[in-house]
C-alpha cells in the first residue's frame, strides 16, 4: 500500500504525484489481473451480508469488490468492446468506492490497493486507480486539470482513450453521472498524459 502527501499548489507536481501512483499500481500484477477479471465476466458469486443477495465479486489482494449489477449471465466484454470495458471499469469504481475531500486541506495521494482497501477516493485517487485499471487492459490515460474560476486549479478526473482513438471523460465525483459526463465549459483545463497506455 502506498500513499503520497505533497504540500505545493504546483499543477505539474500533482500530476507527477498522480503519475508516480499509477506507476506504482501498474506495478503490482494483480491490477492487471483484476481489470481483466472485470472485464472478461470471470466473477464469483458471494452473499452479501448487508442485503442477503447473491452479488458478482472478484478478488483483489485477498479481499472481494462488487463488480457490475447483478446479472445473470455475467456481463461480458467482447473483444474489443471498449464502451463496454470503460463502463465495467466504472461499474466497479462506482461500487466500491465513495467520493470524499481531503483531510485536513492536505493532498493525499493513494494506489489502486490502498483506494480500494479504504472504499474512499478524492478525485485524485479516482484518477490514479481508474488510469491505472484501463492502462493494464491497453487504453491510454490522462488527468484532466480543472478550474472554475480560472484563478485556482480546483479539480482532476481521467480521460480515458480507448484503441479505436475515442476519449471518454470519467468523473465519477458527481453523483448520477455517466462514463462521458464533465464540467460544461471550465473556465481552464490542462491535460497530462499518464504513460502510454
Amino acid at each position: 500500500m502506498r500513499q503520497r502527501v505533497i504540500e505545493t499548489n504546483d499543477i505539474q507536481d500533482h500530476a507527477n504525484a498522480i503519475r508516480e501512483m499509477v506507476e506504482i499500481s501498474m506495478r503490482d500484477p494483480a491490477t492487471r489481473k483484476l481489470a481483466g477479471q472485470i472485464v472478461s465476466g470471470h466473477y464469483e458469486w458471494l452473499t452479501d451480508p448487508r442485503t442477503g443477495l447473491q452479488v458478482p465479486a472478484v478478488e483483489y489482494h485477498g479481499r472481494y469488490y462488487r463488480v457490475s449489477p447483478n446479472t445473470r449471465p455475467p456481463i461480458v466484454c467482447q473483444g474489443r468492446d471498449y464502451t463496454c470495458e470503460l463502463t465495467q471499469i466504472w461499474n466497479f469504481m462506482v461500487l466500491n468506492t465513495r467520493y470524499t475531500g481531503d483531510a485536513d486541506g492536505s493532498d493525499d495521494y493513494q494506489d489502486l490497493r490502498t483506494t480500494l482497501e479504504s472504499g474512499i477516493a478524492d478525485c485524485d485517487d479516482a484518477t490514479i486507480s481508474f488510469c491505472a485499471l484501463l492502462r493494464s487492459i491497453g487504453f491510454r490515460c490522462y488527468a484532466r486539470v480543472i478550474s472554475l474560476d480560472a484563478v485556482e486549479w480546483a479539480h482532476v478526473y481521467p480521460m480515458a482513450e480507448d484503441p479505436d482513438g475515442r476519449i471518454t471523460a470519467l468523473d465519477i465525483t458527481e453523483v448520477g453521472k455517466v462514463p462521458g459526463w464533465e464540467f460544461d465549459r471550465p473556465a481552464a483545463k490542462v491535460d497530462f498524459l499518464l504513460g502510454d497506455g
